[in-house]
């Protein structure tokens, strides 16, 4: 039973103008109260017995109550070559696969635990190399040990699938800012690189510009 401080039975009160919800549907809110055992209402959107609220009930019951399905490696490269990767065995090593679809390019190999576990992150394949890519705020590139060039939408986009589906086939956790799309590997925003380097020994920035002598132009 819920009372407020002059000693009024809210839940009787709630019950009479909610009497299909359970009653007080602001039990957790910040109302005064002097709580006495808890009782425990429905959530307000889920009121009533039509086929909406129950799908919409049925669904988020079993969102909730998915899991990511973890994978061994074998399961995993099993799983990406019936999804149309290329499967490359790593020379002189064992357990460690180069994976390739498209233009992307990752490696993954054998976890203590027998999963498969991330080696080489994702990036589009330059020169045999797997890039990287770096945001400079302005543009996105790909850098490699040889070359920087600048990442097109469709370099994103094909970087983003390979990284869903790879997530999918080991079995990896899944972030939400990952799934909203292509995440750099580094970011150095120009006003904000080498700035922890003494202040001597940082270059001069574009904008900054050489100090006022005070002399007006002749």
């Amino acid at each position: 039973m819920l009372r407020n401080r002059n000693g009024f039975d809210l839940d009787r009160s709630l019950e009479s103008r909610y009497p299909q919800g359970g009653g007080n549907p602001l039990h957790n809110s910040n109302v005064a109260v002097t709580a006495l055992p808890v009782r425990h209402y429905p959530f307000p959107a889920f009121r009533g017995n039509g086929p909406f609220v129950s799908g919409i009930e049925s669904a988020v019951r079993w969102f909730m109550a998915t899991t990511t399905e973890k994978r061994t490696y074998e399961e995993a490269v099993n799983w990406l070559r019936d999804h149309g990767f290329d499967i490359l065995e790593a020379p002189g090593t064992k357990n460690r696969v180069f994976l390739k679809k498209s233009s992307v390019s990752a490696a993954i190999e054998r976890g203590d635990d027998g999963a498969a576990r991330l080696f080489a992150k994702p990036g589009i394949q330059i020169g045999g190399e797997i890039s990287r890519l770096v945001d400079k705020g302005y543009q996105k590139f790909l850098k490699t040990t040889k070359a920087e060039v600048p990442a097109t939408a469709e370099h994103l986009q094909a970087i983003h699938r390979f990284s869903e589906e790879l997530t999918e086939a080991t079995g990896a956790t899944s972030l939400y800012n990952q799934s909203l799309g292509t995440v750099s590997d580094r970011y150095t925003y120009d006003r904000v690189e080498n700035r922890d380097l003494p202040e001597a020994q940082r270059p001069k920035r574009a904008w900054e510009g050489k100090k006022k002598t005070g002399r007006k132009p002749a």
